[in-house]
């Protein structure tokens, strides 16, 4: 009987054609190989499934869902079929450092106990523009409070450099998902949504050494036009729910993230158009001038450009 891999990556798939190679031969040439590279394709209409195939790869095993359902789905669908010890994700429009996956074993034997791991990314902007976005000074480490990480270091933890222990998933659940129609799109910090989960129940332990690159510009962050909704709904949830029975030190930072999240989902239905539903946002569960201000601002812009 053929042994389980180490780590399933999991990689949703949808109409990522002009990078999706990039991001599949970023997985193949990690220095440590014993891994499966499960696709899951998200009802692509492009050649994005076609250009994978060219790529010859035992490890590689392909899925397709019926129609497209989004990320959070699509991994969900990954996890269910994944073999390995630890699930692992590669958005299909970023990359793996080479080293990511050795160094990530590495620290899983190191801090035996744990079953949450992170790692340190790049995220690039622009051609010109590039960030590492980090924690801490030291090479690795257990992280004490998730909650205070969280409040003085935002978005430390992406989705393409994290690695959970399959049996997590048990406990916490599988991630946060959201219609996907004519009118909806996946929901907004459904990532974020699940470490929150998974840091209420386990320690995360946290690498310093860069284990993937996020390209922010490409379309994987959620844009909106006219004919698409966005829906917070998961992600929206856990925070009520945690904000409940949270300790009042706590409770402050669920606060915190929930008015963050009123805000951009305000923002977002005002890029759309939908300016009755960012005021509802921004004046019944939150309270912010400068969003109102913006919200009239863009309300003039598309005055004069229409």
């Amino acid at each position: 009987m053929k042994k389980a891999p180490i780590f399933s990556v999991i990689m949703p798939v949808y109409n990522k054609e002009k990078y999706v190679t990039r991001a599949v031969k970023s997985v193949l040439s990690q220095n440590f190989e014993d891994f499966e590279l499960i696709i899951i394709d998200d009802g692509s209409t492009d050649g994005s499934i076609s250009e994978i195939r060219k790529i010859k790869d035992k490890r590689i095993r392909i899925y397709s869902l019926k129609r497209n359902r989004g990320a959070s789905y699509a991994r969900n669908a990954g996890i269910k079929k994944a073999k390995g010890d630890y699930i692992t994700f590669l958005d299909a429009d970023d990359e793996y450092l080479n080293g990511f996956l050795k160094n990530i074993y590495a620290v899983t034997r190191k801090y035996k106990e744990i079953k949450f791991f992170a790692a340190a990314y790049k995220k690039v902007l622009s051609s010109k523009k590039t960030e590492i976005k980090s924690l801490g000074k030291k090479n690795d480490f257990i992280v004490k409070n998730f909650l205070q990480a969280v409040s003085k270091n935002n978005f430390f933890v992406h989705i393409s450099s994290v690695a959970v222990h399959k049996s997590v998933f048990k406990k916490t659940g599988l991630f946060g998902t959201a219609a996907i129609s004519r009118f909806k799109t996946n929901a907004y910090g459904e990532d974020f949504d699940m470490w929150l989960r998974i840091a209420s129940k386990f320690k995360l332990c946290y690498s310093n050494k860069p284990g993937s690159i996020y390209y922010k510009n490409t379309g994987s962050n959620i844009t909106l036009d006219k004919q698409h909704g966005y829906n917070s709904s998961p992600y929206e949830k856990t925070l009520v729910k945690f904000i409940k029975t949270a300790e009042p030190g706590e409770k402050k930072i669920y606060q915190a993230l929930l008015e963050k999240l009123y805000k951009r989902t305000a923002l977002q239905h005002a890029l759309t158009g939908s300016f009755k539903k960012a005021e509802q946002l921004t004046g019944g569960k939150m309270k912010n001038d400068k969003i109102k201000k913006l919200i009239s601002k863009i309300k003039a812009i598309k005055r004069l450009t229409v």
